[in-house]
């Protein structure tokens, strides 16, 4: 029997909070048809096919911020479930791929397409709403955020920040999990530009930010939303910008 559009959507979203949990991952963060898929056996010479299945959660887990090794332990651990499980060395293999080249893998894959839940799925939400993006590129300029911001900051706001989106797969306000050099090579600043502009911008309350520790033993990168739709500077900031 074919599974009704209400019974996929909770399927899915129920997956997605399971995997989520038994892998501590932060609520939300994992796109709900991703979830779905690490929560189904997988059948060798079935579709989706193993391998592809692997690389795109490995992909996922890189996208949300994860290292080899965790990504590793969680590939392990869902790869159980398979009919028959992949060899070590295959898992080895797709997280190398992973890592090496940014795979985006959007809401019209193929692999994912028995999964989608369309718009109900924030992420969806996200890459289909094309219209908000040119209306928020306008009120940034109509509301005078450009005559606010210093050009270090307008270059991190305005060029770094929507292309790790676009590269992440996150959508405009999608979480942006990344280091200060990743920002600063697509921004075209330095190092230390970029965390005096992303405290700016969350203070001017245009992005959420968390920063990142730099520290070998505990590594973290810098997460990192948009606030969507831009909002209105607050009445000193517009009376330091008449002035």
């Amino acid at each position: 029997m074919k599974e009704s559009a209400g019974d996929r959507i909770c399927r899915t979203l129920e997956s997605a909070s399971r995997v989520s949990q038994l892998h501590d991952l932060n609520a939300g963060e994992l796109r709900p048809c991703i979830g779905r898929l690490m929560d189904t056996p997988l059948l060798k010479g079935g579709f989706p096919q193993r391998n592809e299945a692997c690389l795109i959660i490995a992909s996922e887990l890189r996208r949300i911020g994860k290292d080899e090794e965790k990504t590793f332990e969680i590939l392990r651990e869902w790869n159980q479930k398979n009919i028959n499980p992949l060899r070590d060395s295959e898992i080895e293999s797709a997280i190398r791929t992973a890592f090496r080249k940014e795979y985006n893998y959007s809401c019209w894959n193929a692999n994912l397409k028995e999964f989608c839940i369309e718009d109900s799925c924030p992420f969806a939400k996200y890459v289909r709403g094309r219209q908000g993006k040119y209306f928020n590129n306008r009120m940034f300029l109509q509301y005078g955020w450009q005559n606010i911001l210093s050009n270090s900051v307008k270059c991190v706001y305005y060029m770094a920040l929507p292309e790790l989106e676009r590269r992440l797969g996150v959508g405009a306000g999608g979480l942006i999990i990344a280091n200060q050099k990743r920002i600063a090579d697509l921004a075209g600043v330095s190092k230390k530009s970029v965390r005096q502009a992303l405290k700016e911008l969350a203070r001017v309350g245009l992005i959420s930010y968390e920063p990142g520790v730099p520290r070998k033993w505990e590594r973290k990168a810098s997460r990192i939303r948009r606030i969507i739709p831009i909002p209105k500077p607050h009445s000193q900031l517009l009376e330091k910008r008449e002035k």
